[in-house]
């Protein structure tokens, strides 16, 4: 890939869409925690013309439900798979590198490090990743 396509983590369900996710470079997924969340409380969405404005907070399904069913479903996309991950310590980011890392259909490992809609981790981004590239 010279200069790939590819979407940005959270704003395609390759699921609902497979046709979409095939048609890239690279599919990234919805960032996944080590825990399920159901994020941050309604209204999450602001919109007007020309603009769009989210607040999520990270809600996903969790680390055992993604490794034990979402990534097999998304193998079957058949391009390359990018899994985005993020938590609240070094920790969090720790056990997902290492449950991701396992996974044979994942080629990328994305690092969440700038929601800003979610309490911040107490660790530095240069702990984050430290405990992130040792898990891997």
């Amino acid at each position: 890939m010279s200069v790939p396509i590819l979407n940005a983590s959270g704003c395609l369900d390759a699921l609902v869409a497979p046709d979409v996710a095939r048609s890239l470079d690279a599919f990234v997924t919805k960032t996944v925690t080590p825990l399920p969340r159901e994020g941050n409380p309604p209204p999450r969405i602001a919109e007007a013309d020309g603009w769009m404005l989210n607040s999520i907070g990270l809600q996903n399904s969790g680390i055992d439900q993604f490794c034990g069913d979402v990534v097999h479903r998304l193998r079957d996309l058949e391009v390359p798979l990018w899994v985005s991950v993020g938590g609240f310590s070094a920790s969090d980011y720790r056990v997902c590198c290492e449950r991701v890392d396992e996974l044979e259909a994942v080629q990328v490992i994305e690092l969440n490090l700038s929601c800003p809609n979610v309490d911040e981790a107490p660790e530095t981004i240069a702990e984050l990743v430290q405990a992130s590239r040792a898990a891997t």
